[in-house]
């Protein structure tokens, strides 16, 4: 008998097709109470020696979704500080990002750096204008951020007035570092 491990795989392979093969699914009539309908023909059955080699368990679309949190739960709100200023004695203004969790679970988002929020000055065109981390530095250390249920997480900077003009208005987009579906937006219209 051939005792490698390539043979052992095969049997064992073989042995677990067989056994999913004959075991069938329950039967469950049409107009059964029970019966959810049809299967649509893009839900094909898996047998067990599939789920078995196959790492992500038969849902080819379950690696796709496997790094991104489910984010719905989560509300973004941006204030600007002061929100009425002059350009001519107002050099910077305070915006602060608040990201609250109004779900039951909580909520992991993963960052490739020490950024964890991206502030964007706009024109009412779309054109940006000034992008906050252009004049910071960040280090490469990659990090988690857990926002636990009911919990609000505010981040706070200082962005600068230099590129907005007086009697324009200006849009501040607020939003969480990689994930550019976690934004807020606030309009500012500064004075002369």
């Amino acid at each position: 008998m051939v005792n490698t491990p390539r043979f052992t795989l095969l049997v064992l392979v073989t042995l677990l097709g067989l056994n999913a093969c004959s075991s069938p699914d329950p039967v469950v009539p049409d107009d059964s109470p029970y019966s959810a309908g049809p299967e649509p023909e893009t839900a094909l059955r898996q047998n067990l020696t599939r789920r078995m080699l196959n790492p992500i368990m038969g849902d080819p679309d379950k690696l796709k979704r496997a790094g991104i949190p489910n984010v719905r739960d989560l509300r973004m709100t941006a204030t600007a500080i002061p929100a009425e200023f002059s350009l001519s004695s107002t050099k910077r203004i305070d915006v602060a990002l608040a990201v609250g969790n109004e779900g039951k679970q909580a909520i992991n988002l993963w960052f490739p750096n020490a950024q964890r929020i991206e502030i964007l000055v706009k024109n009412q065109a779309g054109e940006i204008l000034s992008r906050w981390s252009d004049d910071e530095k960040f280090g490469q250390e990659t990090g988690y951020l857990v926002i636990n249920p009911e919990e609000t997480i505010t981040y706070a900077e200082t962005i600068s007035t230099r590129e907005m003009t007086a009697g324009q208005p200006a849009i501040i987009e607020a939003f969480i570092a990689g994930y550019p579906d976690l934004r807020a937006i606030v309009k500012v219209i500064p004075a002369p």
